[in-house]
Protein backbone atom coordinates (compact mmCIF):
# COMPACT_ATOMS: atom_id res chain seq x y z
CA UNK A 1 0.00 0.00 0.00
CA UNK A 2 1.49 3.38 -0.67
CA UNK A 3 0.71 6.30 1.62
CA UNK A 4 0.08 9.79 0.31
CA UNK A 5 0.28 12.31 3.26
CA UNK A 6 -1.80 15.35 2.25
CA UNK A 7 -1.81 18.47 4.48
CA UNK A 8 -4.75 20.69 4.66
CA UNK A 9 -3.26 23.83 3.39
CA UNK A 10 -2.39 21.91 0.04
CA UNK A 11 -5.71 20.46 -0.16
CA UNK A 12 -6.81 24.25 0.26
CA UNK A 13 -4.67 25.48 -2.57
CA UNK A 14 -6.01 22.23 -4.79
CA UNK A 15 -9.26 23.39 -4.45
CA UNK A 16 -8.66 27.05 -5.42
CA UNK A 17 -6.34 26.11 -8.23
CA UNK A 18 -5.03 22.74 -9.20
CA UNK A 19 -2.19 23.77 -10.97
CA UNK A 20 -0.77 25.84 -8.19
CA UNK A 21 -1.28 22.80 -5.90
CA UNK A 22 0.45 20.87 -8.95
CA UNK A 23 3.31 23.19 -9.22
CA UNK A 24 3.83 23.18 -5.42
CA UNK A 25 4.08 19.66 -4.91
CA UNK A 26 6.58 19.60 -7.26
CA UNK A 27 8.95 21.98 -5.93
CA UNK A 28 8.10 24.43 -8.94
CA UNK A 29 7.29 27.13 -7.15
CA UNK A 30 8.62 29.28 -4.10
CA UNK A 31 6.58 31.02 -1.61
CA UNK A 32 7.49 33.96 0.87
CA UNK A 33 7.03 32.98 4.47
CA UNK A 34 3.79 35.23 5.45
CA UNK A 35 2.28 36.14 9.05
CA UNK A 36 0.08 33.35 7.41
CA UNK A 37 2.67 30.58 7.89
CA UNK A 38 4.04 31.98 11.17
CA UNK A 39 0.24 32.08 12.53
CA UNK A 40 -0.33 28.32 11.42
CA UNK A 41 3.24 27.31 12.55
CA UNK A 42 2.68 29.08 16.10
CA UNK A 43 -1.00 27.12 16.65
CA UNK A 44 0.41 24.01 14.86
CA UNK A 45 3.64 23.84 16.85
CA UNK A 46 2.00 24.18 20.51
CA UNK A 47 -1.13 21.30 20.14
CA UNK A 48 2.15 18.95 18.89
CA UNK A 49 3.96 20.10 22.09
CA UNK A 50 0.68 19.23 23.64
CA UNK A 51 0.37 15.79 22.34
CA UNK A 52 3.94 14.89 23.02
CA UNK A 53 3.87 15.69 26.24
CA UNK A 54 0.48 13.15 27.09
CA UNK A 55 2.30 10.63 24.48
CA UNK A 56 4.97 10.63 26.87
CA UNK A 57 2.92 10.15 30.12
CA UNK A 58 2.89 13.73 31.05
CA UNK A 59 -0.60 15.02 32.66
CA UNK A 60 -2.42 17.64 30.50
CA UNK A 61 -0.54 21.08 30.26
CA UNK A 62 -2.49 24.06 31.44
CA UNK A 63 -3.60 26.15 28.29
CA UNK A 64 -1.26 28.66 30.16
CA UNK A 65 1.67 26.58 29.37
CA UNK A 66 0.60 25.90 25.45
CA UNK A 67 0.22 29.68 24.94
CA UNK A 68 3.26 30.33 26.21
CA UNK A 69 4.97 27.66 24.08
CA UNK A 70 2.82 29.28 20.67
CA UNK A 71 4.31 32.75 21.89
CA UNK A 72 7.69 31.78 22.05
CA UNK A 73 7.45 30.39 18.45
CA UNK A 74 6.15 33.48 17.04
CA UNK A 75 9.19 35.58 18.66
CA UNK A 76 11.51 33.26 17.48
CA UNK A 77 10.93 33.02 14.13
CA UNK A 78 8.75 36.60 13.11
CA UNK A 79 12.16 37.98 11.64
CA UNK A 80 11.67 35.46 8.97
CA UNK A 81 8.25 36.25 8.07
CA UNK A 82 9.07 38.00 4.29
CA UNK A 83 5.19 39.26 3.66
CA UNK A 84 3.10 40.31 7.13
CA UNK A 85 -0.89 40.09 6.29
CA UNK A 86 -1.75 41.00 9.49
CA UNK A 87 -0.26 43.31 12.42
CA UNK A 88 2.25 41.24 14.79
CA UNK A 89 -0.52 42.05 17.76
CA UNK A 90 -3.25 40.83 16.52
CA UNK A 91 -1.43 37.59 14.85
CA UNK A 92 -0.60 37.01 18.94
CA UNK A 93 -4.13 37.46 19.25
CA UNK A 94 -5.39 35.35 16.79
CA UNK A 95 -3.38 32.80 17.77
CA UNK A 96 -4.27 33.05 21.66
CA UNK A 97 -8.00 32.24 20.29
CA UNK A 98 -7.03 29.58 18.27
CA UNK A 99 -5.70 27.66 20.70
CA UNK A 100 -8.23 28.42 23.71
CA UNK A 101 -10.69 28.06 21.44
CA UNK A 102 -9.07 24.38 21.23
CA UNK A 103 -8.39 23.65 24.03
CA UNK A 104 -11.52 24.41 25.56
CA UNK A 105 -13.68 22.53 22.42
CA UNK A 106 -11.00 19.41 21.60
CA UNK A 107 -8.53 18.89 23.67
CA UNK A 108 -10.63 17.59 26.91
CA UNK A 109 -11.40 14.56 24.34
CA UNK A 110 -8.06 14.13 23.00
CA UNK A 111 -6.28 10.53 22.98
CA UNK A 112 -3.51 11.38 21.46
CA UNK A 113 -2.10 8.21 19.47
CA UNK A 114 0.86 10.26 17.55
CA UNK A 115 1.95 13.38 16.63
CA UNK A 116 3.82 14.37 13.91
CA UNK A 117 7.42 13.80 13.70
CA UNK A 118 9.77 16.97 12.61
CA UNK A 119 12.60 16.28 10.21
CA UNK A 120 15.18 18.00 8.24
CA UNK A 121 16.08 17.17 4.72
CA UNK A 122 20.00 16.55 4.46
Amino acid sequence: MIEIRLRQSWINTFLKCPEQARQDRLGLVTQKESSDFLRGNAVHGAIEYAGRLMLAGMPRPELSEIIEVAEEFIVSYSSEVEVWRHHYESLVDTVRANLTCWYEELFPDLDPVGVEIPFEKE
